[in-house]
Parts: structure tokens; sequence; C-alpha cells
């Protein structure tokens, strides 16, 4: 085995183990309806490590797929099934080898290869899910790829697999009714000219909707093929559920790893894949559960004197309530284009997600695409059900499912051009009814109806207070109960301090063990260890086992003891919502401001100047014959330095020249960085520097502050700024001119003007808030400024003080 059919092979084995099973009530039967259209979402991992040339390589290939799946035809028991990949992204060691959505122009085996997959393949499906037939749907393209030598065999079967969610294992299913507890096992087989050794199923959960099996390979890793280096060291593991009504995947987990013979050399394989009916819920989110369990493992501090607890803690559990977070998400999600531009591409949405604690969003139900008229872009707009409102708000990444909630495919580049706004219609699930639950000691249980929840007092001592979470139904590990537990004093009053922690079932055993083996604690230490860790164990479980309690667990300090305990907690609301997300295309580009942008308070600019006191500007080098007038470290610009009268020195006028200038600050508004001697220095006209036996008098004036104002902007007038449109400041010329004096005199980056909404919310600027760099300019690009949003209120430098004194200096005889 070479080492480029390597890496194919270990595709081979994952699907190989991840089939797909077909139930239909209490027979094993595929017989979904005519046109029934199912798209899966489907990410592997595969890790190789081989020998190479300093030690043991490790590369990693990741896909990501959105496969298409349409049933064609049914007749005679035998099921026609085209399975196209509609999305797909490949990364290799962390970079992207070929993207379906974005492919170079000039790459022509890329522009095929995406071609082939995009027309997938055709199954033929037996009622028993075996696949009796299975075609290219473009053979004239697979033709020309395989006569390109660019689709050797095991690529071009190893494609197919990764398109096909059919065709890959077909196991053979036992007759009978099904039952919890069923074994069977399959025979070893060969694919692709590889052995895949046998496997044991066995149906470990069934209700109404639903089949979950588990599987595992029965070959030992220390078998006689194994050793003899004829056949992969083989094991695998995972579990399947399907939909008992229709026979469609719901989700497929598994891990391979495989001790492989490539080019005489011993290669490991590992791979995890995990497959998603896209929409369907719960959804599983990797990030989501490390984190909890990160938290799970030593909870949080909290200061009840803190603006932090009584915005996150008490009701509303934010710092806005529903309503209020769904008009900000409202204002924010803008539409950026299909290609990045400026950094933005797809739907953005400028939220944190603590401003959105609690809200839930479910997969988008409907997208239209609205051209600058308001007519529609087509009716055939097809949602991605991958994609959450919540992918807007965290951070950009390559991956197409957290750009867009519907798909490229099928649609013109004349069509995305033309998008004017995209209209989303989004179910959430809000907070209703807020309910308080007091605990008094000798409280044991308390049934809340109205939620069907059981809050069952675990323990109840002095400095700790652990509260169980009980429904029918139970919690998902990644699950945030709108919930919070709050321990009083004697005087019915929150502790002053204390710490909370909400864990899981699933967290609590791997807790008690990472901690006594003496691990880190560091929160973000444990984060990655522990957290990823739980993560990847809870994500390989059956979703039924993945179901349990959940405790909030607050301890208090010594001396200070939990007499009581108030639980808030809300009762919820499903309802569908619809956004508008104007296209801001035009805008980066120059056009009209849409939308609204802020700055987070932690970086928003003070706009705050440090005065400057004049004595503090010192003379240097006069004892050495020489003269430098230098103010404060980094106040180089602030102060000027001129002579009385017109002193000269052996012929020559004497004048006073700036230093050399200084390097540019990093930080918004922030001054540069002084050179090794900042300030003005004395110097004639032939370039002297140094002065014997001479007297001058020295005028030294310094800008010592600057006065700060806030002002309501009119909409028009004879006035130094004013509204020039959405998000667009006008400046007089005079008011230019003295910001750029005042961004020259504080080292500033940048013009020194900050715009609020009607919030009193920093807004984002457009682009740099800075002075022309050419002047003669026809349109200078300083007097007018763009920010994000409508602008009520801007803060600016309105004037300067300034501070004069004078200095006599004698410079010594020479010597």
């Amino acid at each position: 085995m070479t080492m480029r059919s390597l890496v194919a092979f270990s595709f081979v084995l994952v699907l190989g183990v991840a089939g797909y099973f077909w139930f239909s009530k209490s027979t094993l039967a595929f017989s979904p309806d005519v046109g029934d259209v199912r798209y899966f979402s489907f990410q592997q991992t595969t890790d190789v490590v081989a020998p190479g040339p300093y030690g043991r390589n490790r590369s990693r290939m990741e896909l990501s797929s959105l496969l298409r799946n349409e049933v064609l035809s049914s007749a005679g028991g035998v099921t026609r099934l085209e399975s196209r990949a509609a999305q797909a992204v490949v990364r290799q060691d962390d970079k992207i080898v070929l993207d379906t959505d974005n492919v170079p122009e000039f790459s022509e085996r890329k522009q095929l290869l995406v071609k082939l997959l995009k027309a997938g393949v055709v199954d033929q499906v037996a009622r028993d899910g075996r696949v009796l037939e299975s075609a290219y749907g473009d053979q004239e393209v697979l033709d020309t790829l395989i006569a390109d030598r660019y689709l050797p065999e095991i690529l071009r079967l190893t494609l197919q697999r990764d398109i096909s969610v059919l065709s890959t294992y077909q196991p053979a299913f036992p007759e009978g009714e099904l039952k919890v507890g069923a074994r069977w096992q399959t025979e070893t087989r060969e694919v692709a000219g590889e052995r895949l050794p046998a496997l044991q199923y066995e149906i470990s959960h069934m209700d109404e909707q639903s089949v979950t099996l588990k599987f595992r390979s029965m070959d030992e890793p220390d078998s006689e093929q194994g050793r003899s280096g004829k056949s992969p060291v083989y094991t695998a593991s995972g579990y399947l559920q399907v939909e008992r009504s229709s026979g469609w995947p719901l989700r497929a987990y598994s891990e391979v790893a495989a001790t492989l013979t490539a080019e005489g050399q011993e290669v490991e394989v590992s791979t995890i894949a995990r497959l998603e009916q896209a929409g369907i819920e719960p959804a599983m989110n990797f990030e989501t559960l490390k984190f909890r369990a990160g938290s799970a493992l030593q909870g949080f501090g909290i200061d009840t004197a803190s603006p932090e607890f009584t915005t996150y803690y008490l009701p509303p559990f934010g710092p806005f309530t529903a309503e209020e977070s769904l008009e900000r998400l409202d204002k924010s999600m803008l539409w950026f284009g299909s290609e990045y531009l400026d950094g933005h591409a797809g739907l953005e949405v400028d939220l944190g997600l603590e401003e959105l604690g609690l809200l839930d969003f479910h997969p988008v139900s409907a997208v239209r695409l609205l051209d600058s008229d308001g007519q529609e872009l087509g009716k055939e707009i097809t949602v991605d059900k991958r994609y959450r409102v919540q992918d807007a708000l965290v951070n950009q990444s390559e991956a197409p499912a957290t750009r867009y909630p519907f798909l490229l495919d099928g649609l013109s580049d004349e069509q995305l051009q033309a998008i004017g706004r995209l209209e989303l219609d989004v179910p959430v699930t809000l907070p209703d009814q807020l309910i308080t639950v007091p605990f008094q000691p000798g409280d044991t249980e308390k049934f809340v109806e109205e939620l069907g929840l059981t809050l069952t007092v675990d323990e109840w001592g002095p400095d700790r207070f652990l509260l169980r979470l009980s429904r029918p139904e139970g919690y998902l590990p990644g699950d945030y109960p709108l919930l919070s537990t709050i321990p009083l004093s004697a005087e019915g009053k929150p502790l002053a301090g204390f710490k909370m922690r909400l864990t899981h079932e699933l967290f609590e055993e791997p807790r008690e063990q990472y901690l006594e083996e003496g691990a880190s604690t560091d929160f973000w230490d444990a984060l990655e260890l522990f957290g990823a860790r739980q993560a990847r164990r809870i994500m390989a479980m059956p979703p039924h086992e993945q179901y349990g309690d959940m405790w909030h667990d607050v301890s208090a300090p010594e001396g200070h003891p939990i007499e009581a305990v108030m639980v808030y907690l809300y009762t919820t609301k499903k309802d569908t919502r619809t956004f508008v997300a104007p296209s801001a295309v035009e805008t980066l580009m120059g056009g009209a401001v849409v939308g609204e942008r802020t700055l987070d308070a932690y970086y928003t600019p003070k706009l705050e100047f440090t005065p400057l006191n004049i004595e503090d500007v010192v003379l240097q080098g006069v004892e050495a014959g020489w003269l430098n007038v230098a103010a404060p470290e980094g106040e180089v610009n602030r102060c000027d330095a001129e002579l009385e009268g017109k002193p000269v020195y052996q012929d020559s006028p004497l004048t006073f020249v700036k230093n050399e200038e200084s390097d540019e600050a990093i930080m918004m508004f922030g001054s540069r960085n002084s050179t090794e001697y900042p300030g003005s220095h004395l110097i004639s006209e032939r370039g002297q520097r140094f002065f014997y036996g001479l007297d001058v008098d020295v005028k030294i004036t310094c800008v010592t502050d600057a006065i700060v104002e806030t002002i309501l902007v009119p909409e028009s007038g004879p006035v130094n700024l004013k509204k020039a449109g959405t998000g667009t400041l006008e400046l007089s010329d005079a008011l230019y001119q003295d910001l750029v004096a005042v961004q020259d005199r504080f080292n500033l980056r940048e013009l020194p003007v900050l715009a609020f909404n009607r919030e009193g919310e920093a807004l984002q600027p457009l682009e740099p808030v800075r002075a022309d760099e050419d002047e003669n300019q026809a349109a200078p690009r300083g007097r007018q400024l763009r920010f994000w949003g409508e602008i009520d209120t801007v803060k600016y430098p309105t004037g300067l003080k300034r501070e004069s004194r004078l200095e006599t200096v004698s410079f010594p005889p020479l010597p």
C-alpha cells in the first residue's frame, strides 16, 4: 500500500464502519417516500502517524461536507437514491485544499473534481439495505479525471463512498422482531482491495421514532493475520441512530484505529467520524460541551457587590431582556456577500453570546433573498439546516456552515451579487414566566409543576448547598437551564461572596478522578485538558446515554453560613421571529451605511487627555554647551520652544528644530513612543549645536489640556459638524484642522472623534478615523467620517488649553 492510497483507505475504513441502517416498525427495511429529500452533515478527521527522516511524522486530514439525498423512484423493492455533495471542505494539516464554494478558476482538476462531487452518485438500494448497484452521476467528468491519472481506483472508490450515504457498508440484518439487546455479527469483506474485519452490533435503545445500535470490531489486535502484516490491525467502535418510519440515518459516530503497512513501514491511522441529519434536534456542539465540562470542574466565584452579579445571576440573567436582545440582534444582522470583503463574508452579527444568554435558537426554517427593490431572487432557496444564528455570533471561521444560512449550491453569481437583503425565519425559545422557589433548612424537595421539574436538596451544610435538577426527559450535558441558585444570610440577603458550579452527572465521576490525579485546576488548562477530553467522550456516546440530572453546587466561604436559598427560574415559550439582514456590500464600497456595529465598553476609547504641568518641561545639556527643551515622556508634540528676539551666534541666526519623529502608537488614541532625546533642539543656520558664553531667552508654550464635549449632532445648519446621511459626519474645514492639530499635539493615531447611538453606545468607525495623507486631493477623506449606525451624539475636543513660561539660558564660557 502506498502512502497516497493510505489516507484514502483510512476514509474507506471509517465509512465502512459508519454504514447506515434501515428500520421500519419491527422489521428492517429502507422505504422512504419517492421525492423525499434529506441533508446530512458529515465531519471526519483522520490522523496518520508514519516514519519520517527525523522520527515519526503526523499528518491530519479533515473532511466537512453536506450531502444531499433524494429518493428518485421506488419499484419492485428497489429504491433509486441520488446522493451528492451540496458543499464540502477538505483540510490537510489545517490548510484548506478544497472548498467547493471557492474553487480557483485556474485549477482545472479541482473544477472537475467539484463538478463530480456535485453530480454525485445514484444507488440502487434493496429493502434490506444492500446497495445493488452504484454509478457516478457524471461519467464524462469521471473518465476525464481517470485519463488524467488524477483519480486512481482506491481514491475513486473512496470518493464514491464519501458522497453516498448508503453504499459503503451493508450488514447482514437478522430476521425477526427487533428488541433491545439483540446482537448479530457481520462477516469480513473486501473493500477497495483491503480487508474489513467482522463487526458485532447490538440494539441498545428503541423508541417510537428511532432505533440506536452500538457496534465494535470483532478481530483482536494481536490476531494472526494482524501480526503477519498482511492485513491491518484494526479496531472500531461507535453507534448509529436511525428513523424507524423511513430508515433514514439520524446520527452516527465512529472511531477507527488501524496499524497498516505502507512501503514496508508500519503506519498508524486513526479516524473519528460524525454524521448528523441536518436540522435534527437537539444538536450536539463540541465547543459547548467542552466549555460546560471545564466549568463543571471548579465553577465560578461570584462577588454579589459587583455589577456582574446583578446583571447575570439575578433575573433576567443578562444585560438585556429577551425582547431587547432580539431587537439588538435584528439591528446588527448584516449580509456581507459570498466572498470576503475587508475581512467580512456571509451573515454576521455584532453581538456576544452573553448578550443573548436567555435565547435558544433553532435551525432556520426559511430564507428569502431579495434585491434592492424588494423582489425575491428565486423561489428555490435551500436553507442550510446546519446553520444556527449562534454561528454568526462566534468567530467567522472559514467553514461555510458558519457564514451562510442558505446553500450557495444552485445560485448564480448574478443572483448572489444582486442580494439587497436577507429575510430569515428563525424558531427561537424565549423565557416566559419567572418562578421563585425559596428553600429553608429542613426542605428536601420541591416540585415545579409548570416545568415538570423536581428540585432536590442532596446536601445542605454551613458552607455547601447541593441542588439536584431532575425532569422526566433528563438534561443533556450541553443544556443550560434558565435557573439561578442564590445563597442567603440570616437576614435574607445574598451572601457577600460564594462559588457556583453547574454540572451534569456525566461530568462528576471523571471530575473526581481528574482532581485525585492532581491535575491543574487553572480554568483554561482545565478547559483544554478535562473539558476537551469529556467532550470527546460524550460525543462518542449514543444520544439516549447522554441524558441525566444536573446539579447546582453552591459553596460559601468559612464564617458565612448558608441560612436560606432562593432559586429563580423561568418557564419557556417557543416563537418564530423574522430577521432582516440588509446587504452591507455597498456600504463597504463607500455606499450608504446600513445596520449598526458598536464598540465593546472595554475597547471604547475614553478620549481623556492627560493634563500637562508646564513646570515639568526641562532644559537639557546647558552645562555641556547644548540645549534641548524636553517635555515629559510621551508628550513631545505638546510643547514648542522659541527664542525671544533674534539671537545669533558667530554671525549665524539661532532657531529651534524638532528632533526625529517618534514611532507611532499601537493603540487607538495612544501616544507614540519617544525617541532618545525628544523635544526641540537649539541649532544655528550653519548647523552648530554647541554654544559657549551665550545668553538667550527661551519661551516655552505647551498645550496643557484639551476641552472635551459631547454634543447632540444637528441635522443641518451653519455648524462645525452635522449629519450627512446615516452614520456619516461632515466636518467643517475649521473643525477638521483643529482636530488634526489635536491629533498631532497628543500624538494620536486617529482623529479624536467618537460617535454614539441613542443608547449611548460607541459606534464602530467604518474605516480608521485618520487625517488626510494628501491635503490636495479633490475630496479630502477627513471632512467626512463614517460610522456603523445612526449617530445621535458626538464626543470630541472643542478647544485646547495653553500655558507659557520664559527662561533665560546662560551657556558656560569656552573652556
